[in-house]
């Protein structure tokens, strides 16, 4: 199969190869044939000429004195008794009774027309048996015409077909080179080769193809990595604490607990280490939920009040539970209606406060505000504590996937919630960013559009 779409590839760059030349050769020869065929003589109603002039003489020598029908280049019709048949002025010229032998009738009337500054040009036809001179105003005649008439036209028409020719099949070289590189470039990809990178020599028509390939391979490359970090922390998170479980499990085995005090308090233990892989599992489901909200996401257009209003239910259910002192600031109007996924900003903005939960004591204050910014549109929500708070240095890349070194909001999970935060938000065409709050400790704020009925 392989083979076969080589050898098709093979064939189809070929022609592409083959099309523009062979194009640019008919048409050169065409043009040649066309010159060749108006520079013989035609016999046509007993005029003998050259085919260019064949129809304006066929008006002229037959009678027809409408000057409408003459071409502005022919300038005169004599024929060789003196008759000037053209310009219609009914005169003779005055002619030797006999030529000298050799003489031909064009020389004598090439002299005639020397004092004439004018490009004019001379031949000779033949009428019914009688012969005549025709003279012509090179200037004049059409393009076409003044190949005939001068060889260097010809040879500069000659010249630039063939600089036309060469400069095609040199483009269509180069074209060809570059389509072989990103044949190249594919086929590494496909063998997962991510790290070669393909660099557009120059600017030219495949520029943007090269550039917008390059940005492929970093994604792949980027979701490679990605994928290889979540799989280390995935398997450093759920080993830790099962080696733990096993340990303890070795030991009630292996007879080293009889005290039922001590084994209460390490059947204490084991429900922690469970329900620490439990919290784990969980984080890996929502994480995997939240990627592909891109592709699942419902335009629901809801109501911002109904939805705040199930928040604030939720964060007091779970503040009574938590013994968290939870504040709530509302300024905005209630028919305020957001575009999108209830359920995937409902899980950013519960992510928040599980956060918030997480890195505060007993009693602790966490703040939850929401306001509108009337002139942008925006909706800005806000998530506040009192705990530890976020370093500086560490604010931006908080929001990293499986960032964790920074000793305090990512170190106790995986890394993988407040990445989901920002990629639900920034799906949503929305943002969201780590500052220090007022109440001594971190504050996360979300900033989504609201939507516009126009």
């Amino acid at each position: 199969m392989k083979k076969k779409c080589r050898k098709l590839m093979s064939w189809r760059m070929i022609i592409l190869n083959l099309i523009l030349p062979i194009n640019l050769v008919i048409l050169i020869f065409i043009l040649f044939i066309q010159i060749w065929y108006l520079q013989f003589n035609t016999d046509e109603r007993g005029l003998q000429a050259k085919r260019f002039l064949a129809k304006p003489l066929l008006e002229i020598v037959s009678g027809n004195q409408d000057e409408r029908n003459i071409p502005l280049w022919l300038t005169s019709v004599v024929l060789e008794d003196g008759r000037v048949l053209y310009p219609f002025t009914n005169t003779h010229l005055m002619v030797p009774d006999s030529f000298p032998e050799g003489f031909k009738i064009q020389d004598y009337f090439i002299t005639l027309i020397t004092a004439i500054e004018s490009d004019i040009s001379i031949t000779s036809f033949v009428y019914k048996g009688q012969r005549g001179i025709c003279t012509f105003d090179i200037d004049l005649l059409p393009s076409h015409y003044k190949i005939l008439q001068k060889p260097r036209y010809l040879f500069n028409l000659f010249l630039v077909s063939t600089l036309i020719f060469l400069l095609g099949a040199g483009i269509m070289y180069k074209l060809k080179k570059e389509i072989m590189e990103l044949i190249k470039a594919s086929n590494r990809l496909k063998n997962m080769d991510f790290n070669t990178p393909l660099v557009a020599k120059k600017e030219n028509e495949l520029f943007s193809v090269f550039n917008a390939f390059e940005e492929m391979r970093l994604e792949l490359n980027n979701t490679r990595h990605l994928g290889i970090n979540f799989m280390m922390s995935v398997t450093h998170d759920l080993k830790t604490p099962l080696t733990s479980i096993r340990g303890y499990l070795e030991a009630f085995k292996d007879g080293l607990v009889e005290n039922p005090e001590d084994a209460a308090d390490i059947i204490n233990i084991l429900l922690g280490k469970t329900g620490l892989l439990e919290e784990r599992i969980d984080e890996m489901l929502d994480f995997s939920q939240v990627i592909t909200v891109q592709s699942d996401v419902v335009n629901e257009i809801f109501s911002v009040k109904e939805w705040i209003d199930g928040l604030i239910q939720y964060f007091n259910e779970e503040s009574i539970l938590y013994n968290k002192n939870l504040s709530v600031l509302e300024d905005y109007p209630e028919e305020l209606k957001i575009s999108g996924s209830s359920k995937q900003l409902n899980r950013a903005i519960i992510n928040l406060y599980d956060n918030a939960c997480k890195h505060t004591a007993v009693n602790d204050s966490i703040r939850f505000s929401v306001a509108y910014e009337a002139p942008q549109g925006l909706i800005r929500i806000r998530m506040e504590d009192n705990g530890p708070g976020v370093l500086e240095e560490d604010r931006k890349r908080i929001f990293e996937l499986f960032y964790k070194k920074d000793h305090g909001r990512n170190s106790r999970g995986m890394g993988i919630g407040l990445s989901s935060v920002k990629f639900v938000a920034e799906v949503h065409y929305g943002s969201v960013a780590c500052h220090e709050s007022d109440l001594g400790g971190a504050c996360f704020e979300v900033i989504l559009p609201v939507f516009q009925d126009s």
